[in-house]
């Protein structure tokens, strides 16, 4: 199945379901308990038809091959769970990490919202809550998440307060009258440390949820996985092509690469057919956009690979650059918003002015 697509693991689970349903009915001696999560598998069986059971689910499918850890010590660690074997044969489960694991968190000193950071506390508490039964265990494992965040710089208070909320989740996923308060809306905005927190309140009193994303962040900055390409090159952009005789603008988006969509408007140029809206300038006021080719002038402003919002992009676009060779404004936006891109549009060319 294709990668990041959303049908694909709902169509693996389907294939496996099936997979295990026949190799289950046709083992020699079926498993006391077989639980599968995703890829991992837990199974509890005799010892001496345990080599017997591998070998079986091995010979059902030949792109279907499994790999088996053995209880070593009375241990097993499934997914985060650590399982122990008590001498009375019941089992006490503890949090599992890889000998790898490092402890490291989100710092608190980094730029990211307080929930966001609370959550980490939150989740790392409710975790200890769920897996682990017994009360000491449990109060050991707790510790070392407190003190693993005090390394990060967590305070005391939110050590406090993320333990708290954890335990009111548990009790609140365990009572089916508590109900949470539905939203009316919701809105995203990109995290600005002092901003964001007050609008997040405000925005809260007329029962509006203010959901953060990260905005430039030091992976944006520093990792570059591939080459980057020329603007020619670039797909999903909003452009702009200015007069080089009047300083008229016009603002276009394309879906496709920008290299493509000039060379229409080049054509349409050379052949003087009035299409474009560049030739249409030019038949209008007897200038000549450029003297060179088109792809020398067209400057990228924008990038967005989604049509609807490339689209309204593309209109904030014509009002902030006052494309007068565009024939539409484009995408109709909120007439709300017209004067504050026009003022904004307005200051811009101003400071253009004051600079030269």
């Amino acid at each position: 199945m294709a990668m990041g697509s959303p049908l694909s693991p709902v169509l693996a689970n389907l294939f496996m379901e099936e997979f295990e349903r026949k190799a289950l009915d046709t083992a020699p001696h079926r498993p006391k308990f077989w639980g599968r999560y995703v890829d991992d598998t837990g199974v509890v069986n005799q010892r001496e038809h345990e080599q017997e059971l591998f070998e079986h689910i091995n010979k059902q499918h030949d792109s279907i091959k499994f790999t088996i850890e053995k209880e070593k010590d009375g241990r097993l660690p499934m997914l985060d769970v650590m399982m122990m074997r008590n001498p009375d044969n019941s089992i006490t489960t503890d949090v599992y990490r890889k000998e790898t694991h490092t402890d490291q968190y989100l710092q608190w000193s980094s730029n990211h919202p307080v929930h966001q950071k609370l959550g980490i506390v939150r989740t790392l508490m409710h975790r200890a809550d769920t897996l682990i039964e017994d009360p000491t265990l449990r109060a050991v494992e707790k510790e070392r998440v407190r003190e693993a965040l005090r390394h990060c710089g967590y305070p005391e208070w939110a050590l406090k307060e993320g333990d708290n909320n954890a335990r009111k989740k548990v009790t609140t996923d365990h009572n089916p009258q508590n109900k949470e308060r539905r939203v009316k809306s919701f809105a995203v905005l990109p995290y600005i440390k002092g901003v964001t927190e007050r609008l997040k309140r405000a925005y809260a009193k007329h029962n509006v949820s203010l959901f953060s994303k990260p905005g430039y962040t030091l992976r944006n900055a520093l990792v570059r996985p591939k080459d980057p390409l020329v603007p020619s090159e670039r797909c999903g952009v909003i452009y702009k092509i200015s007069c080089e005789q009047c300083g008229e603008a016009y603002v276009g988006e394309t879906e496709r690469s920008l290299g493509e969509r000039t060379e229409e408007h080049q054509k349409s140029i050379d052949c003087n057919d009035g299409i474009s809206a560049l030739s249409q300038h030019e038949l209008k006021t007897k200038h000549r956009v450029t003297n060179g080719p088109i792809q020398d002038i067209v400057e990228i402003v924008d990038l967005e690979s989604r049509n609807a919002h490339r689209k309204i992009k593309e209109a904030v676009h014509i009002q902030l650059e006052r494309a007068g060779m565009n024939r539409t404004g484009g995408w109709e936006l909120p007439k709300s918003y017209l004067p504050l891109l026009r003022k904004e549009a307005g200051e811009t060319r101003r400071s253009s002015q004051v600079s030269a």
